[in-house]
């Protein structure tokens, strides 16, 4: 992350500041555009999270192929997360996080559905 962008995105990390839907947008923009990217194609993993970064991704024609989202029973996360020292133990931590991530991914399916 040699350019200007970059240097931006290191700095209000750096401050513990998240990046906005603009930033992420485009830092994958520059990177989908790199000749390996080009040539091979390229997955975007938990990306777009909210419909605002789909919307942005779409406005500058980076229209994903095929989506997919994966669903299963809130207890199997429970489950493979109980030895994890990320969420300290704290199901409720977990839950929410869950729950938020569900709630704004359901937003995003729809708007593929809606518009592609």
């Amino acid at each position: 992350m040699d350019s200007e962008l970059g240097k931006q995105i290191r700095e209000q990390m750096g401050a513990g500041q998240p990046l906005n839907s603009e930033q992420s947008v485009k830092l994958v923009l520059q990177r989908v555009q790199k000749a390996d990217c080009q040539l091979n194609g390229f997955v975007l993993e938990d990306f777009p999270r909210t419909q605002e970064e789909a919307t942005l991704l779409a406005r500058k024609s980076l229209i994903p192929h095929n989506v997919f989202y994966i669903d299963h029973p809130l207890e199997n996360s429970f489950t493979r997360v109980a030895n994890s020292e990320e969420f300290g133990h704290d199901r409720r931590v977990f839950a929410q996080r869950v729950k938020n991530h569900v709630e704004t991914v359901r937003d995003v399916i729809s708007f593929y559905q809606d518009h592609f």
